[in-house]
This record gives structure tokens, C-alpha cells and sequence, in this order.
């Protein structure tokens, strides 16, 4: 409703998503008219913050307003709702998984990354559906690319096919409600970010700073595991690692703590939603466990900056050596150090979780 601010902004489009032709009550009236002289184009969408609601019917119609508006790098566009916080953040994530390729999972993570954003359940459900739709269309694409799409794989209309479906698409929406829920618990947690915290009895969750502070380990860090290792190839052995080989990475290894009796374990894992953390979960778990066995014994496990890759498999530890759940071990960790791994640390968590109940 600030033409100054919108002005100064530098925006040439606006998404009303609350705009109602037939109930104005709860929304915001601006319509077309209130930018008249602005040069602005207007583009409404009545939409309504109920779980009931229908909005993915306007995923296709909002992502295109957004997209052909960011064909000119000039534009810039405005989303908004009346909090900016459900009805605009679902189409923002709808356009972002529809003209950008993400999955459901990458999109919140990046918005995320900058904004606090809180679609309802019933929204979540339907981009969950919507990433089921998109990762089905772009797999079929892809084998009629290379040649290998078979029409008679399953056919249309068998009960076989439905049926599978809707199981999956039950899976799928139970998991990511499970990592939307699971996402809300950490951002609520007040903690300013800290370079070290114990979490556990003489287990430490810390950073690269911490890991390579050798007279602050010296206080009685027996135990280091290193969430955020180099990656071990023939030029790191060499000992002439490339740039890319050293991204995000702590580049320590045994030899930097040697004469400091100190048990040193490396794990290359990357922050990124789609690395497979879990075949780490374990052989960490194991680490952490067997120097524990020792009373005296202190770990420390980090990353760069001690917030993803390192609580994510702390989590881990506790759910395998300590019967946690991963809400219960989320919640004893968030109690004094704030931490946020990826929505694709947190749902393979959730399946882990899954696992151990099931055992």
C-alpha cells in the first residue's frame, strides 16, 4: 500500500495473492487502479489462507506473470499477501519449482536462507503434489530424450499404476510435513550463533574456527570429528588441492593435530539438500560412541560454520546410541545451541527416524 516505498523500491509488478473479487473483508483493496501513473503491472490472484483452499490452480498462472515479467532484467517483482508469510511465499515457491527446476525442499531452503515464511499445511500439501507432478513430467521428458521412454512400461488406467501412486504421493506428503514441522521447531529456537556449545555430556558442537584453535582444543578435546573434510583425491594427496576441492571445506585432517593426542575422523560431507548424509550416520555415531566408552574422553564434532553438516549427525548419534526420537534430539540440542540443517539433512533424519521406530 506504499506507493513512495514501491516507487523507491524500483517495482514494475505486483501479485496481489489476497485481492478477492466477491469478499474484500481480510484483504488488501489495491487493485490496478490504485498504481495508476506508476507504471506497474497488476496481477491478481483472490486467494484465500485456509487449508481448504484451492491455490494451486494458480501456481501455473502466477509463475507465469513472474516469469515473463523477469524476461526483462529491469523489472522487478513484488509477491505479497497481507503478512507475506503464506499465500505469496506459496507462489513464490511454486514459481521457483515450476521455471527454475528446484524441488520443493531446494525452494524453502533458499528462501528460507533470507525470509521466515510459514505456508499452511493445506498449501504445503499442494506444492508437494505439484513436486510429485513436475518430477514425473521432467523424468518423462528425459527418457524421450535419450531415446529409452517405453509406453508399455505400466499402462494408463491399470489399477497397478494409481495405486502406487497415491501410496508414494501419501509417503511423500507425510515426509515433508514431518520436515516442515521439524523445520519450524529450529527456527524457533531464540539462541544467538556461538563458535562452540556442549551438547551432550563431553560431546561439542562447534566451527572451522574452533577445530583449528589448537590452544583452545588443548582444554581436553580428546576426539575430533570433522563434518566438512576435504575430499580425498589425487591432488589433495598431492598436497596441491584445488579451489573447488577446498569450498566449504576444513582442510585439517590428522596431521594438523599431530603431538596433541588426538583421535581425528574425516567425513566429506557438502552442505547441500541433495548430498546423501545418511551413509554417514553410523560410522559418525560409531566415532562419537566409542570415545564416549572413555569418561574422560571430550568430542568435538564440526563443519565451517557449525550449524548444518555437524548437528546434523549429532542428531544422528542421538537417535541411534541414545533411543531419541529426532524431535527429542532436536529439542535437547536447540536448548542451547541454535542449528539448521537443510531441509535434505532433515528429511533424511525423518526416514532414519523411521527406521530406528521400525527396529
Amino acid at each position: 500500500m506504499d506507493r513512495t516505498k514501491v516507487k523507491e523500491m524500483g517495482i514494475t509488478h505486483i501479485l496481489n495473492a489476497t485481492a478477492s473479487e466477491e469478499d474484500l473483508r481480510g484483504r488488501i483493496i489495491s487493485r490496478e487502479e490504485y498504481y495508476q501513473g506508476m507504471n506497474i503491472t497488476y496481477y491478481n490472484v483472490p486467494a484465500v489462507d485456509e487449508e481448504w483452499f484451492d491455490i494451486s490452480k494458480y501456481f501455473f498462472q502466477a509463475s507465469q506473470f513472474i516469469h515473463k515479467a523477469l524476461s526483462n532484467p529491469e523489472n522487478k517483482v513484488l509477491v505479497h499477501c497481507i503478512h507475506g508469510v503464506s499465500r505469496s511465499s506459496t507462489l513464490v515457491l511454486a514459481y521457483l519449482m515450476i521455471c527454475h527446476n528446484m524441488m520443493v525442499e531446494d525452494a524453502i531452503d533458499h528462501v528460507t536462507d533470507v525470509r521466515w515464511i510459514g505456508p499452511n499445511m493445506g498449501f504445503l500439501n499442494q506444492l508437494t503434489v505439484l513436486n510429485s507432478d513436475l518430477i514425473r513430467q521432467r523424468k518423462i521428458q528425459l527418457r524421450k530424450q535419450l531415446g529409452i521412454y517405453k509406453k508399455n512400461k505400466v499402462k494408463p488406467g491399470s489399477e497397478e499404476e494409481p495405486q502406487g501412486k497415491t501410496k508414494l504421493l501419501l509417503l511423500k506428503k507425510h515426509l515433508l510435513r514431518n520436515m516442515i514441522q521439524l523445520k519450524q521447531c529450529l527456527e524457533k529456537c531464540p539462541l544467538d550463533l556461538t563458535t562452540v556449545t556442549e551438547v551432550w555430556p563431553n560431546v561439542f558442537i562447534g566451527n572451522e574456527e574452533t577445530a583449528r584453535d589448537r590452544v583452545k582444543l588443548k582444554v581436553g578435546i580428546t576426539h575430533i570429528l570433522n563434518a566438512s573434510a576435504v575430499k580425498k583425491n589425487f591432488t589433495v594427496l598431492l598436497g596441491m588441492p584445488k579451489k573447488e576441492d577446498l569450498l566449504e571445506k576444513t582442510n585439517t585432517g590428522a596431521k594438523f593435530y599431530r603431538g596433541m593426542n588426538i583421535a581425528y575422523c574425516g567425513v566429506p560431507v557438502m552442505d547441500d539438500h541433495l548430498f546423501d548424509i545418511s551413509k554417514y550416520f553410523y560410522p559418525a555415531a560409531k566415532f562419537i560412541h566409542k570415545a564416549l566408552t572413555n569418561p574422560q574422553n571430550k568430542v568435538l564434532v564440526h563443519c565451517t560454520d557449525g550449524v548444518r553438516r555437524s548437528p546434523t549427525l549429532v542428531l544422528a548419534y542421538l537417535m541411534i546410541h541414545h533411543n531419541m526420537t529426532v524431535e527429542d534430539a532436536t529439542d535437547h540440542v536447540i536448548e542451547v545451541r541454535r542449528i539448521r540443517p537443510n531441509m535434505g539433512f532433515l528429511k533424511q533424519l525423518i526416514i532414519l527416524n523411521s527406521k530406528l521406530l521400525s527396529q
